[in-house]
Formats: structure tokens, C-alpha cells, sequence
């Protein structure tokens, strides 16, 4: 939360509900002091849109609705002859809901045959 300057107080709302849903629901007994601090920062981050920059900036939310980069390429229809990343991967990769880092990792380690890995890894790393 500190790097984008909140304090805990500028989250109270998201807090109290979170408090009294694991009081309420799961029977837990967290009380709002100095000594959970830490988790209910923790828990009050899980529970808000608040966009964290070790999520590449997304929130939670966003990163649930984000395909994951095997299912990305496993949709993909590759033509063995002249293979091409989805427009869909290379919008991805444009507008940073992809890393293309992450993508090059998995075509490095994919089944595919080695002509195709290395025309799509050279697309990936010209975006």
C-alpha cells in the first residue's frame, strides 16, 4: 500500500467489510489493531481493484479475467508451414497484459517442432 501512498485508514471501508466477513462467515476473530496490521493490509488489498505493481499494474480482478499463456497458444492455430502469433498474443503483448518474457519461456519449453519455436519466438521478441 505504501507504494501507492495509502495509509491504512484510506481503505477503511474495503477493511471493515473484509473484517466482518471473516468474523462473520468463518467464525474468526479479528480485531482491528496495531498487532494485524499487516494482515488486514494483506487482506484489504485481496479484497479491492487496488493495482499492484508485482502484478505488472493489474488488479486481482483483471488478472482472473486474463487467459494464461498456455491457453493463449493452445487456442492459437498454428500453420506449421507459415506459423504466426495470434493477433489476440500480440495485442497482448502491446498493451502489457502479457509479458512477452513469460511467453518466450514457454515457447522455449513447448512441444511445438523447432522451425516453428524459432519463427514465433522471433515475432515475440520484434514487438
Amino acid at each position: 500500500m505504501s507504494d501507492y501512498g495509502l495509509k491504512l485508514s484510506s481503505v477503511n471501508d474495503a477493511i471493515n467489510k473484509v473484517v466482518a466477513f471473516l468474523n462473520e462467515e468463518h467464525g474468526l476473530s479479528v480485531k482491528q489493531d496495531k498487532a494485524n496490521e499487516p494482515l488486514i493490509k494483506i487482506l484489504a488489498l485481496i479484497a479491492t481493484n487496488i493495482r499492484r505493481p508485482w502484478n505488472r499494474g493489474w488488479s486481482n480482478y483483471e488478472l482472473l479475467r486474463t487467459k494464461d499463456i498456455a491457453k493463449l497458444v493452445s487456442e492459437m492455430e498454428i500453420n506449421l508451414e507459415e506459423p504466426k502469433l495470434s493477433s489476440e498474443i500480440v495485442s497482448g503483448i502491446q498493451v502489457g497484459s502479457i509479458n512477452r518474457d513469460e511467453l518466450l519461456n514457454f515457447l522455449e519449453n513447448s512441444n511445438l517442432p523447432p522451425k516453428v519455436i524459432s519463427k514465433l519466438y522471433k515475432q515475440a521478441e520484434e514487438l
